[in-house]
């Protein structure tokens, strides 16, 4: 099951919080990125999850804007630290959010942006080993298969049960 912004928000360890765009709460992940630049999009592909501490942005507006910029490339979401530049989510990122759809999450000062950025590139780890045992499985199931029913025989039907047809 691909990693989520909801999934990653559960995480207990990583005390996040979900602020705004509850909608977008099941947009996956595909990987985790952090930046203070004004507009980090350049650098970012769809289903990335920005973390900022907001500290390249002088003024909550610029927030609602990186928002609509996000949601242009599909991003996963924003985590905003908080305590650095903002000592809460402002409401024009809030709002922005909420508008496009897209989850704000709150971290808080005490959560390293390296202990996020674990949580995701561990899960995504996991994802691909899993998938890797599937592949294996698959081979080796058909592999018996046409060793002890032949070629014709056993991979039709080997397929046919994975499959569900006939």
């Amino acid at each position: 099951m691909p990693l989520t912004v909801r999934r990653l928000a559960a995480r207990v360890d990583l005390e996040l919080r979900v602020v705004a765009g509850e909608a977008g709460l099941d947009r996956g992940i595909s990987w985790v990125h952090s930046s203070e630049v004004g507009d980090p999009t350049p650098w970012l592909d769809a289903g990335a999850l920005l973390l900022t501490t907001a500290a390249g942005h002088r003024a909550p507006g610029e927030l609602a804007d990186l928002t609509r910029r996000l949601v242009a490339i599909d991003a996963a979401g924003i985590g905003l630290a908080v305590g650095v530049a903002f000592d809460e989510v402002p409401a024009e990122l809030r709002e922005a959010a909420d508008a496009a759809s897209i989850c704000v999450l709150e971290i808080p000062y005490e959560t390293p942006f390296v202990a996020i950025s674990q949580a995701v590139a561990g899960r995504i780890a996991e994802e691909r080993q899993a998938t890797l045992q599937r592949a294996l499985r698959a081979h080796h199931q058909l592999t018996r298969a046409a060793l002890e029913q032949g070629a014709v025989r056993g991979v039709p039907s080997v397929l046919a049960r994975a499959l569900g047809g006939w």
